[in-house]
């Protein structure tokens, strides 16, 4: 039977009126958890949603 892959999910939401810099370092820190705790693909970058405002 072929091994089972999991596709890891993470949802950032921020407050209202943050420097897209915040958003930008808050990406980077998810990203670098889901590689280091969850051996996902290192440079398998997840897409951003629109943001609604």
């Amino acid at each position: 039977m072929p091994e089972e892959i999991i596709m890891p999910f993470a949802r950032i939401d921020l407050i209202q009126g943050k420097p897209p810099e915040y958003g930008a370092a808050m990406a980077d820190i998810v990203d670098r958890g889901i590689v280091d705790v969850l051996k996902a693909h290192d440079g398998d970058r997840f897409g951003e949603a629109p943001t609604s405002s």
